[in-house]
């Protein structure tokens, strides 16, 4: 716990600490004394301390206003990371009330949340594979089953189509020939969206190239795309992983951002791959939308621990939205 005093000009000074910083400095492999922390400004502290980014300041320095100004608990989740350890944990900010009605302290409790959060990102995994299963089955099945009845359907009719001494039954088979074609098209389209088997055997950028061209010609929004991978082999699973992400970042793109243009990249540089999708959209709060648990944003976040590359964020209001997913090159091999 972290006792705090709230001082006439606003400012909230840190009193005390107690022994979780001990517990802290233990499970984190820290060296954190509390003379870092007593008697500072707890604005200076969020914006000194390594364990806070810029884009977290402001929400926090908010919390504990609004702990101040409703004198009522207000708790939140914040991830961080110093150096290579990823810190997970659960604020309360507890505001005291003394007699006259005024509060002029805090007590902020924090709780090391990582376990919990490192379960919740295993199971989100287990469904994002048990979805990639059901994708891979309802695939198989529209391929095997319905595909094939709609060729042999097909074929059925062209051989009627063969005979045109009857304008009308030849006029009727032809329009019929026309409505199977665009089922047939569907079924295609489905399936490959369901799980897009060309990754296999043209490899992760062309497949991308594919899908950007086909949903060129369904969208208004121009979706532009790089990419310098040539002969470069990636194992599969990393492939599949990586469509993914960029299937899910384009598609919330376009239906969420209003942006005018998107740009997609797979770059390998300086034994680095790199695949950012970049939009010029409204952008968004994203340390907002993860403590939102939204399933879209968690998907690219899992699916890039999944194969062991590093996920960046970037998203600012009106300013549009980078997604940026790195791997290094030994993961490739």
């Amino acid at each position: 716990m972290v006792l705090c005093k709230v001082e006439q000009n606003g400012d909230v000074i840190v009193k005390s600490i107690n022994q979780a910083l001990e517990l802290i400095n233990f499970n984190f492999g820290l060296n954190l004394e509390k003379s870092q922390f007593i008697g500072k400004s707890l604005t200076n502290i969020v914006k000194d301390f390594p364990f806070f980014n810029a884009d977290s300041i402001e929400k926090k320095l908010l919390a504990a206003k609004e702990a101040l100004s409703t004198k009522k608990a207000v708790i939140y989740e914040t991830t961080s990371k110093l150096n290579s350890t990823i810190i997970n944990m659960e604020v309360t900010i507890e505001p005291i009330v003394s007699d006259d009605g005024t509060a002029n302290h805090l007590l902020y409790t924090l709780k090391d949340i990582s376990k919990r959060v490192k379960k919740e990102r295993q199971h989100i995994q287990a469904l994002l594979q048990a979805e990639d299963h059901e994708r891979e089955r309802i695939a198989k099945e529209l391929h095997d089953g319905l595909g094939q009845n709609l060729t042999a359907a097909q074929l059925y009719l062209d051989g009627f189509l063969a005979d045109k001494e009857d304008p009308n039954i030849y006029d009727g088979l032809f329009k019929t020939r026309k409505f199977l074609n665009l089922g047939l098209d569907e079924c295609r389209n489905l399936s490959h969206n369901l799980i897009p088997k060309s990754i296999g055997d043209i490899g992760l950028s062309e497949t991308l190239l594919q899908l950007i061209t086909d949903l060129n010609k369904l969208n208004d929004v121009r979706i532009e795309f790089n990419s310098n991978l040539t002969k470069t082999k990636i194992p599969e699973s990393i492939s599949f992983n990586l469509y993914r992400i960029a299937q899910e970042g384009i598609s919330n793109a376009l239906k969420y951002s209003a942006a005018t243009k998107i740009s997609v990249q797979l770059l390998l540089f300086e034994e680095i791959l790199t695949l950012s999708i970049e939009d010029n959209g409204k952008g968004f709060d994203a340390q907002q939308m993860l403590e939102r648990k939204s399933f879209g944003l968690h998907s690219i976040l899992n699916r890039g621990e999944i194969i062991g590359a590093d996920v960046n964020l970037d998203s600012k209001i009106n300013e549009g939205t980078l997604i940026s997913v790195e791997i290094k090159k030994p993961r490739l091999s």
